[in-house]
């Protein structure tokens, strides 16, 4: 940039300020974007002098598109399920960094549970108290530019078949044992009746006949349940052990 005996007035810019500038050897920018971005150096007319070589960056921060909005996985979160909240990447330079607004205040990350790591936001549980507008605020001192979004969350679903199998696993369950005890009432009461039939075979020694008072005898063998009553022989019988 070769200096005359006024300041160089980049692109013919206006320049208005309050402080007053030599008239010469300054380089005024005015409006400055990220095409005035490089190396500047300057050169003497009289001497053909070079003075240093300065390398100018611009610092800048690109505005989101319209529409932008940072980016939920699942875009519905359940309540108690695991969330994971991506803020859009936008050119700057700086590096810039990026905050996060919950209904226009700053998270809360006293607990573990939400946890921030550049511009990636976790939830290990989201919870009824993470519903709200969601802002990822991204700046460096040369400007900032936001994203919002609002999150509700669904409660958990019952699982309605699982319910029905367990109930029904239940019943059958209920219905199982319950055949299972009768056949083992019928096996005890059967083990039961046989044992005493064998013992009456093998403690009697009368020989079996057609009269009914044998059978309505009481047999020391046989348990309580097994004894009879006596009841009055019938006439018939009577008459024939009449001599």
């Amino acid at each position: 940039m070769a200096l005359n005996s006024s300041n160089a007035i980049l692109h013919n810019r206006p320049y208005h300020s309050e402080q007053p500038l030599p008239d010469v050897g300054f380089l005024v920018i005015t409006s400055i974007n990220k095409e005035d971005e490089g190396k500047y150096w300057c050169r003497r007319d009289d001497t053909r002098q070079e003075g240093e070589i300065t390398n100018i960056r611009v610092a800048y921060v690109d505005d989101f598109p319209a529409g932008t909005v940072p980016i939920f996985k699942p875009i519905k979160p359940i309540i108690g399920d695991r969330v994971e909240a991506t803020c859009p990447k936008v050119s700057a330079v700086p590096e810039p960094s990026v905050v996060w607004l919950l209904n226009g205040k700053p998270l809360d990350f006293a607990s573990d549970r939400i946890s921030a790591f550049n511009s990636t936001l976790r939830f290990r549980r989201f919870l009824n108290e993470d519903i709200g507008q969601y802002e990822c605020v991204i700046s460096n001192f040369a400007g900032r530019t936001s994203a919002k979004i609002y999150v509700e969350a669904h409660p958990k679903a019952v699982d309605t078949v699982s319910v029905t199998t367990c109930r029904n696993f239940a019943s059958q369950s209920a219905m199982l044992w319950f055949l299972v005890g009768s056949l083992a009432t019928c096996c005890f009461l059967l083990c039961y009746m046989l044992t005493a039939l064998y013992c009456l075979r093998r403690g009697t020694q009368n020989r079996i006949t057609l009269y009914p008072a044998m059978f309505l005898r009481s047999y020391s063998g046989l348990g309580p349940g097994f004894r009879k009553t006596i009841v009055p022989t019938p006439d018939v019988c009577r008459d024939r052990r009449i001599p």
